[in-house]
């Protein structure tokens, strides 16, 4: 999910209450849209677009934020395990022939470990965002004790209106034969975004 900070990330507030919970069907497809509102300047709205069959292990996010006060955001994929399975170690950088590893930079964060694999995209937006590799608390997570989350930031300034459009990448170990495939599946970016959708961010920009 996305978070916000409005004190310079000394704390961070996430959406606890939705606010009119629905869903919509745009081009035959369901999209479930929700909204919160943790400030009475800041409102969001965010639309979840499901995997497509061309991209099955893809899903979208869209949130539209508008904010009376200076922000910093965060948006998270999926934690994953994040630790070398050969010696319990962290991670390190992900190469071109390996089959474990990190890796972030402009716009996409990405892990790689015995767990499978987990990034972050950012497609088409107003602001740019910077992917980074987030180090959870140990034992923050119920499944593993050591996790990291490939994540995407960006500062918003006061009176702004903005449109993140997110994709999420997800291939689990379960997955027969997924050390062969997720890199395919994540190189190829097979993500069209549909027409309504790129509608309605260039609406938004038009109007701000």
């Amino acid at each position: 999910m996305i978070a916000l900070s409005d004190d310079e990330g000394e704390s961070w507030h996430m959406r606890r209450q939705p606010l009119n919970a629905r869903i919509e069907y745009k081009s035959g497809a369901p999209i479930l849209i929700s909204g919160w509102q943790r400030w009475p300047d800041v409102s969001v709205e965010t639309s979840l677009v499901p995997p497509a069959e061309e991209s099955p292990n893809w899903h979208i996010r869209v949130h539209h934020v508008k904010t009376g006060r200076a922000l910093r955001t965060a948006e998270g994929a999926f934690a994953i395990h994040g630790c070398k399975s050969s010696n319990g170690r962290e991670l390190g950088p992900l190469t071109v022939d390996g089959d474990e590893g990190i890796q972030s930079g402009p716009s996409s964060a990405l892990v790689v470990s015995s767990a499978g694999a987990v990034s972050i995209l950012d497609l088409k937006g107003g602001r740019k965002r910077e992917g980074v590799i987030v180090k959870a608390d140990p034992n923050s997570n119920v499944v593993d004790s050591r996790t990291v989350i490939p994540s995407l930031l960006c500062s918003l300034e006061g009176g702004s209106s903005c449109v993140f459009v997110t994709a999420v990448f997800a291939v689990p170990s379960s997955l027969q034969d997924w050390r062969k495939t997720w890199r395919g599946g994540w190189e190829e970016r097979r993500l069209l975004l549909p027409t309504w959708l790129l509608e309605e961010v260039e609406q938004v920009h038009d109007e701000t």
